[in-house]
């Protein structure tokens, strides 16, 4: 038996079948027509015997629009590009999520973009083949990813900001159905940048050294126009070999770029240099598409540090090795030796170093010279003899009052210069009963002219 006008199946809103799979006693397999819709089936026989309608839910062909739409930099789908960033380089990989309610047939992504200012053509289930790209179909009916890579070509002069939408295509029997079109994540207006193509590097301008110091310098430069990285490198014989890693070179900063992006000026402070040396340096800035510009191009720049005109020395001289028992103020005195040619003495301590015992609890008052004195706790207990050790700092030291050096005039703190008992005297009190001090000796840092 065959479809006819005797003998038929109609859908809903008088709609024919017309292609027949198979006829029995109890069962009749048909595809749905185009133009079905949910409703009432009926089948005829013979003209004269219809049947009772039976309700027919009609599963829709149209795919699901679109979901979890992504953009990339890489054919990977690994590169991802923020709303609104850029990449330096085409293709762009477009992606989306892809599904229908029915099954089978073979589902494909379509996108259109276009340059900020220029509306979208395709707005319907139209086919829209001018403007709609398509990418590689997948069988339904999902969910699946699917991709369309698009080739923009912007200005050289000045790149180019896009937007995009995206839509499913779901091909079953022939037959083409369409989902609504998406703008990139739904929530970014066509008028929003949805990505940046930028093929231009920043510009380096103004780099300088200014003025290093004996073991450090400070590097600066600008870049016009957008924020980008900051990075340098820098060695003494200007091996400038590597890459982009900067691979092949001895030193350099910020290797993985974590340097946070900025305008201008960029700056970055070298430390732990080698006096009265040449340094060979080059900068680098890349923004955030990629692009990066290194200053030089070609070569390098130079920068001296300063020669170490006053190096610096520290010297320990005792006072006394002959322990001492102290019950009231005690005076030594000492001569402070430094051979070097006009010393200026950065800093100045005394270490004493004692023993107390029988419950002694108190104070120890230090004083050299006209210095400003200060007192340190001591204590133990009846039984048990304990060691103490206090540094105290010489205030001032750098003046002959606080501090003499080599026993000469006016020698403030002794009588006579260049004669024992030394230019220079400590005075230890304590504050109750008696204490035992086992040595004292003075630690002196100074710099000099060689």
């Amino acid at each position: 038996m065959s479809f006819s006008a005797a003998n038929k199946v109609t859908f809903t809103s008088a709609v024919d079948a017309t292609v027949f799979t198979s006829w029995s006693d109890t069962a009749i397999s048909t595809q749905v027509p185009t133009g079905a819709v949910t409703g009432n089936v009926v089948v005829t026989s013979d003209t004269n015997y219809t049947s009772n309608g039976v309700n027919f839910t009609l599963a829709s062909a149209v795919p699901n629009n679109p979901t979890s739409l992504d953009q990339f930099k890489d054919v990977g789908l690994t590169q991802a590009i923020a709303i609104g960033g850029s990449a330096s380089s085409t293709p762009i990989y477009l992606k989306m999520t892809m599904q229908a309610a029915l099954s089978g047939g073979m589902l494909y992504p379509q996108v259109e973009y276009k340059a900020i200012g220029t509306p979208f053509v395709c707005t319907d289930v139209a086919v829209c083949a001018s403007d709609a790209l398509e990418g590689t179909g997948s069988a339904g009916p999902g969910p699946t990813p699917g991709s369309v890579s698009i080739p923009p070509n912007p200005s050289a002069e000045t790149g180019e900001v896009y937007h995009w939408q995206a839509r499913v295509k779901h091909t079953k029997n022939a037959v083409d159905y369409y989902s609504a079109w998406v703008s990139f994540d739904d929530v970014n207006p066509e008028t929003a940048t949805d990505f940046k193509i930028d093929i231009i590097a920043p510009v380096i301008s103004g780099t300088s050294s200014g003025t290093p110091g004996t073991n450090s310098a400070s590097i600066t430069w600008s870049t016009s126009g957008e924020i980008s990285t900051t990075r340098i490198e820098y060695d003494t014989a200007g091996t400038f070999t590597g890459g982009y890693d900067c691979a092949g070179t001895s030193e350099c900063t910020a290797l993985t770029d974590t340097s946070p992006m900025i305008n201008s000026p960029h700056t970055v402070a070298l430390s732990n240099l080698s006096s009265g040396t040449t340094y060979h340096y080059r900068v680098r800035s890349k923004d955030a598409a990629g692009n990066e510009s290194i200053d030089p191009s070609t070569g390098d720049y130079t920068f001296p540090t300063a020669t170490e005109n006053h190096p610096a020395k520290t010297t320990v001289a005792v006072i006394f090795n002959d322990p001492l028992q102290v019950t009231t103020a005690t005076t030594t005195y000492f001569t402070v030796h430094v051979p070097e040619l006009s010393p200026t003495v950065q800093s100045a301590y005394i270490e004493v170093v004692g023993l107390v015992s029988g419950g002694f609890s108190g104070t120890i008052t230090v004083q050299a010279n006209s210095a400003a004195s200060r007192a340190y706790t001591v204590s133990t207990a009846a039984s048990t003899p304990t060691l103490y050790r206090f540094v105290y700092p010489i205030s001032s030291p750098g003046t002959e009052t606080n501090l003499n050096l080599n026993d000469v005039a006016p020698c403030s703190n002794s009588v006579v210069p260049g004669t024992p008992p030394g230019c220079n005297k400590v005075v230890l009190t304590p504050s109750t009963g008696s204490i035992n001090v086992l040595s004292a000796k003075i630690i002196t840092t100074y710099s000099y002219t060689p």
